[in-house]
């Protein structure tokens, strides 16, 4: 049974293991964890980066360039 992003811990280094560990076989709960992490502290540049690398992987340049 794995664990859902729900019984992540929420802190933010544990937040970016779990969205490095997912990004490529389940990129979408990777989002998740980048969401969670951007809802906790707006400011993050790494998750900023990451959600543009994210969108970017998704071939949705334009949002995107919205965290660029």
């Amino acid at each position: 049974m794995t664990r859902s992003l729900k019984s992540v811990n929420r802190d933010v280094p544990t937040l970016f293991n779990f969205y490095y560990r997912h990004q490529g076989i389940q990129p979408f709960k990777a989002k998740e964890a980048l969401d969670l992490i951007l809802k906790q502290k707006p400011d993050n540049l790494v998750a900023i980066r990451a959600t543009a690398d994210w969108y970017l992987q998704q071939g949705d340049t334009s949002t995107a360039l919205s965290y660029l």
